[in-house]
């Protein structure tokens, strides 16, 4: 099959699409698809072993390394010896350099600083530099909060004037790491909030050694934190994480056991079922029929609006729905429908949307002999283009060869 190069997206926040700029914390385990990158981004080395293709130049990262990405580059991962751990900042190019040449004079020789940085690309600094990066992260992670966590970050006045000043003092502190060009070590990262990033990515295959990767500390260590706090081992508290879940959509949403499965990482009905049981004492239909029937009784009314939103989108995927639509509906704005989505979910509106559907589309092909498109039509896309771009991003193959290679099994198509 053909190599395909794919496009990032040209936001710097799954949540609130008008950010100046955002920050994470990302793993990368093994070598990566070629792709562009709509938006720029800066990747701060915190431990790992890579080989990095930018342009078609390879760069070597490890631990203290700091990658500069603007927008319309093309990277890949083309050889790792350990796996990658590194804080991102992603922000908006044209803003941040408007920003620097407005209060710079025309004929200043710094006034190329984006520039002299692109050229560059991966620099390595010091470590008493690198302690100045962590403090400059350290603020723009407290501003914004992190993106795959901090769901719900407090708005604060000015946000976005702020984090340009933060950006400028970060850029300007890249720009003279070029000139002194030294190696560094990484200053040591600190412990971040581990459990509340297992209950936002219950839809994905959470793993200890996955969590050692994102929060810089040992498989052992993981275990260790996670039973000191819980009482509990990592898979006895990621299926009591799951039940909760579960049990608040049986409540407040009419959705099946396949599709309750689907959402939270469970094999299929019969397991989500049986890991029920065994936690709750009681069947799922049994707890829905009771549970259901005692709020009404006691006119219990607590806020649903969340569990309505993935109900309706789940209901309604076929339809041509616009975020802006289905927030207006809610009296939202989109930016908090990202949030509850995300929350709920892992996904924001439009990648939730397109998971629905291409899972829809997974098993349309592999149980029936409606052309692909057809299929299409049925699951929501307007036209075959859009769902065969959409169909590779999510299973990195086309439709006719998932139909030919694929078997249907009872697990999530996709993860």
């Amino acid at each position: 099959m053909k190599r395909m190069i794919y496009r990032q997206s040209e936001f710097c926040s799954i949540y609130d699409m008008q950010c100046l700029c955002s920050f994470d914390n990302e793993v990368i385990n093994g070598e990566t698809q070629p792709i562009i990158h709509q938006t720029a981004r800066i990747l701060f080395i915190r431990s790992g072993k890579a080989t990095l293709r930018m342009q078609g130049r390879d760069h070597a990262l490890s631990e203290g390394s700091i990658a500069m990405i603007f927008p319309w580059e093309i990277t890949e991962v083309v050889a790792l010896k350990q796996t990658l751990s590194y804080s991102v900042v992603r922000y908006n190019f044209d803003i941040l350099n408007y920003f620097i040449k407005a209060q710079l004079p025309a004929e200043a020789d710094d006034n190329r600083l984006l520039e002299t940085l692109e050229q560059r690309h991966v620099i390595q600094c010091s470590a008493q530099g690198w302690e100045r990066v962590a403090t400059l992260l350290k603020q723009l992670e407290d501003e914004v909060g992190m993106e795959s966590v901090s769901i719900s970050v407090s708005s604060r006045p000015f946000t976005n004037i702020f984090c340009c000043n933060l950006l400028v003092e970060l850029v300007v502190l890249l720009y003279r790491f070029c000139q002194e060009d030294r190696e560094m070590t990484q200053a040591e990262h600190e412990k971040i909030e581990m459990l509340r990033y297992m209950y936002l990515h219950l839809e994905a295959k959470i793993t200890v050694e996955k969590l050692a990767q994102i929060f810089y500390i040992s498989q052992s260590s993981v275990r260790r934190y996670v039973h000191s706090l819980t009482g509990l081992t990592f898979n006895e508290l990621l299926n009591v994480m799951r039940i909760a879940k579960t049990a608040n959509y049986l409540l407040y949403t009419d959705l099946t056991l396949e599709e309750l499965a689907e959402l939270f990482g469970f094999v299929d009905a019969s397991h989500i079922s049986k890991v029920f049981q065994a936690r709750v004492g009681m069947k799922v239909n049994e707890y829905r029929r009771t549970y259901q029937s005692v709020q009404k009784l006691c006119q219990i009314n607590e806020s649903r609006t969340d569990y309505s939103i993935v109900n309706y989108i789940l209901r309604n995927c076929t339809q041509n729905l616009k975020v802006q639509d289905v927030a207006e509906q809610y009296n939202i704005t989109p930016q908090e429908l990202n949030r509850k989505l995300v929350y709920q979910v892992g996904n924001n509106f439009t990648d939730f949307l397109n998971r629905t559907r291409i899972n829809n589309a997974c098993k349309l092909l592999l149980e029936s002999d409606y052309s692909i498109a057809d299929i299409a039509l049925r699951v929501g896309y307007n036209n075959i283009k859009t769902f065969n771009r959409n169909f590779v991003n999510a299973t990195l193959m086309t439709p006719s060869a998932f139909r030919r290679n694929v078997r249907l099994e009872k697990e999530n198509i996709l993860e």
